[in-house]
């Protein structure tokens, strides 16, 4: 209780309360975008797939400007520049008549969120000392996971009623309240003029193993939000859309207990009992034959993927200086969308050759990959660093 209350001060509480605010636009108008380009614009959905695919790989090239920035620039900020960079994404989706308008949209949307999360990581790696970031890494997933459970819902609901354009009107608003509640934030990024002279871009050497394993293993959660449910559907379990209803509760308690023991068992045994859960949800998804093992699936991906995540986040902070904070979590993330890039056609190709169990078994290989990686190096040089500050 002690480090939570170390952790839960002003500046991390109103990153969080933006978090939900901008992630439940951002989860509204993602889960409902594919519906609004097919159904209005009259895209085809492998046209849509290029979309996701050009917006994602403009904010893998922008990531590392957006470290830069988050080092230079007052944190609150730069998360309110992101947040009116997501509203005017979500205008331009009403404007657009076709291809190319609505992949500006895009473009702009998600680098706009791009730099809401870089300055709410650097809010949450700066708003506390460097021995207890891993628990305000793993508390900063509040805000995505209450975003996960209230987006979609929330998004559907106001189409559903009211049409496309009152759901992009309702997420701006909500995108600007969210960028006047990061206004208040007066996280500042550390400045050390003693510090030496660095080279790399953006790119953060000493995060380049978390990296690594987001490339590796966090691409599972984008080719879950793809596949899980249509794989389940196509096995005749009806109510398969319970696996992300029970694992966003999980995921939100699951934030709360991990933050605890993190600390107390150290970024190793958390990222091992976690990818070890993880694996088991993987696979409970492809050979699930009923609803049981579906709600099984979920509470494993609830803990597994949020530790394995809050782990990696740790990792990929836990040797950066403290005035390259914001570059190293750029670094990370750069592994994250890039696997988004790259994961998801791979998935696509897999899924048509050997069908949608097949393709979730396959995945288990970079996953495999990713944790003989942390076995081979991240292990021992985790216990270094965490030897060395238990010195100091």
């Amino acid at each position: 209780m002690k480090v939570w209350k170390e952790v839960l001060r002003k500046n991390f509480i109103l990153m969080i309360i933006a978090m939900i605010i901008c992630g439940t636009a951002q989860m509204a108008v993602n889960t409902n975008s594919a519906a609004y380009a097919v159904g209005v614009l009259g895209l085809e959905q492998a046209r849509f797939g290029t979309v996701v695919a050009i917006a994602g790989i403009v904010v893998v090239v922008l990531y590392p400007l957006l470290g830069i920035l988050c080092d230079k620039m007052r944190h609150g900020l730069c998360g309110a520049v992101g947040a009116v960079l997501l509203a005017l994404g979500f205008i331009l989706y009403m404007q657009s008549t076709g291809f190319a308008s609505i992949t500006i949209a895009r473009c702009i949307q998600m680098a706009g969120f791009g730099f809401v999360i870089n300055a709410a990581l650097s809010i949450a790696a700066a708003s506390v000392r460097p021995e207890i970031r891993s628990v305000a890494m793993t508390l900063y997933g509040l805000g995505p996971a209450l975003s996960y459970f209230t987006g979609p819902q929330t998004g559907t609901a106001i189409f559903a009623k009211f049409g496309f354009r009152t759901m992009f009107i309702a997420c701006a608003v909500l995108s600007v309240a969210g960028a006047v509640i990061f206004l208040l934030n007066t996280s500042k990024p550390v400045n050390n003029p003693d510090a030496p002279k660095r080279k790399a871009f953006g790119f953060e050497k000493t995060a380049l193993p978390g990296f690594i394993l987001s490339f590796l293993i966090l691409q599972i959660v984008f080719i879950g939000q793809t596949y899980a449910t249509v794989s389940l559907l196509e096995r005749g379990i009806e109510k398969a859309a319970l696996f992300w209803t029970v694992g966003a509760v999980i995921n939100v308690f699951a934030r709360f207990f991990m933050s605890g023991i993190i600390t107390k068992i150290g970024i190793n045994k958390m990222f091992y009992c976690c990818v070890a859960l993880l694996v088991i949800s993987v696979i409970c998804i492809a050979k699930a034959p009923g609803l049981g093992i579906v709600i099984l699936a979920s509470v494993c991906w609830g803990v597994g993927y949020n530790g394995t995540q809050a782990a990696i986040m740790s990792i990929s902070v836990l040797r950066a200086p403290a005035d390259r904070v914001g570059q190293a979590n750029s670094t990370h993330q750069i592994g994250h969308n890039l696997a988004q890039v790259v994961w998801a056609q791979v998935a696509g190709i897999l899924a048509g050759v050997f069908g949608y169990q097949g393709m979730f078994l396959f995945m288990l290989i970079p996953i495999a990959a990713g944790i003989i990686f942390f076995i081979a190096y991240v292990h021992r040089m985790v216990n270094r660093v965490e030897a060395r500050k238990a010195a100091a």
